[in-house]
């Protein structure tokens, strides 16, 4: 092989190389993308879940509505509760510093 023709193949392999970096980079666009359509999606229906828990709908009947078990109810709920109580936290410090 010449110096030329390795050359020629180098420069092959980095147009390939390069062709391969985009459609990584697309891919990568593409499911990040998904990946927050399907975190959004599930916070909407965690907080109609949560929702219908704070109504006093019974867990079983929210299980069945939602297709999940009710232990699942269950823990969605806490976190919930859990995440209120942090933020209520949260927004009480920062009063409480803004003064």
């Amino acid at each position: 092989m010449t110096i030329e023709q390795a050359n020629k193949k180098l420069l092959l392999a980095r147009k390939q190389r390069d062709k391969i970096n985009a459609k990584i980079t697309a891919l990568d666009i593409f499911l990040s993308k998904k990946k927050k359509e399907a975190i959004s999606i599930a916070e909407y229906r965690n907080k109609e879940i949560y929702k219908l828990y704070l109504k006093s709908k019974p867990i079983k009947e929210i299980a069945l509505h939602f297709n999940i078990s009710t232990e699942r109810i269950r823990i969605l709920c806490q976190h919930m509760e859990m995440q209120l109580k942090k933020d209520k936290i949260i927004q009480a410090w920062m009063n409480r510093n803004s003064k």
